[in-house]
């Protein structure tokens, strides 16, 4: 499966990816079914509300997932200006940008997972993986759904693209 959509120029690099994972999809495909639930409580006689519940259950976390897969996006565009990265929730946007100038590379950065419970029942969660850019006056870390070797590869294809940039200036 592939998590990274790469379109590349001569003059910049395009990635876009999901932002966020199953959770969030859980989470939105829950609440939309609550809602449709608690709509047809009030406004369909009972006979009829497990027809109701039964077709609302299998359409609604379905349509909710896809939607929230669809508009929840993180958006990250190289080129000669510098790094620009966009998330996009439905109608609300965030943007950070960082000069080229200030920019030495990317690299991957990985999260041990947190520890809970106790005794035998300790559990350790997963690690996570971020995309790093390492700058001048720091780095800036940014969660990305995809694997160690994905985000590694990444990685590679931005630097690389990195490099031409600086190299043309």
């Amino acid at each position: 499966m592939r998590t990274f959509i790469i379109e590349t120029t001569d003059s910049q690099c395009i990635v876009t990816w999901p932002y966020g994972g199953r959770l969030r999809l859980y989470f939105l495909s829950g609440l939309a079914f609550t809602l449709w639930a608690s709509l047809g409580v009030i406004l369909i006689p009972q006979q009829k509300f497990a027809d109701f519940a039964l077709a609302s259950g299998i359409i609604l976390p379905v349509a909710a997932g896809l939607f929230a897969l669809t508009y929840w996006t993180v958006r990250l565009v190289l080129d000669a200006t510098g790094l620009e990265l966009h998330w996009t929730f439905f109608s609300f946007e965030r943007k950070e940008q960082f000069s080229l100038d200030e920019i030495h590379r990317f690299q991957l950065e990985t999260y041990q997972g947190s520890s809970y419970g106790h005794g035998r029942h300790r559990r350790q969660t997963d690690p996570t993986h971020r995309l790093r850019v390492v700058c001048q006056e720091g780095n800036a870390d940014f969660h990305t759904p995809a694997g160690e070797h994905e985000v590694n590869d990444l990685c590679d294809q931005l630097n690389d693209f990195l490099s031409k940039l600086k190299t043309v200036d």
